[in-house]
């Protein structure tokens, strides 16, 4: 393995060709960013809502789609949702009713990554890395009310 620092400032480790794609604590916005190896639970705080960041820095010939799914089957309740505005550099998809879902891929690697969320309820991320067809990584966010 060596040693590799992308244009962010960023450390990656490249191992067999592989870029690491890193998910830093905050997005650029100071919000907590939900990709974060640390980030499992969502709090409200005072009057505020459930709003976090959804940040990656995918270095250049690195890839990453995301799939956030509402954990409950229950009809009524949703994972939450995000602010189409406020997307820089994801294509995603409107949200599937039937999977309960979006799916949000970075569309070109080597520029930051973000986007806002807000959390209505529990939820589960799939992580699909450099072109992966299985999860390379799932990780749930518990919503605490």
């Amino acid at each position: 393995m060596r040693e590799l620092w992308n244009w962010f400032g960023c450390r990656g480790l490249l191992s067999s060709g592989q870029v690491v794609i890193t998910y830093p604590k905050n997005g650029k916005t100071g919000l907590q960013n939900i990709l974060a190896d640390d980030f499992v639970e969502a709090t409200q705080t005072g009057d505020k809502l459930f709003e976090y960041a959804v940040n990656a820095e995918v270095p250049v010939g690195a890839g990453l789609k995301i799939i956030i799914k509402t954990k409950s089957n229950e009809y009524g309740y949703d994972w939450g949702g995000f602010y189409p505005d406020f997307v820089e550099n994801w294509k995603y998809t409107y949200y599937d009713n039937v999977s309960k879902s979006n799916t949000f891929t970075v569309y070109e690697s080597g520029k930051r990554a973000e986007f806002r969320v807000i959390f209505g309820y529990h939820c589960i991320i799939e992580f699909y890395e450099n072109g992966a067809k299985t999860p390379t990584k799932v990780k749930e966010i518990k919503v605490k009310k």
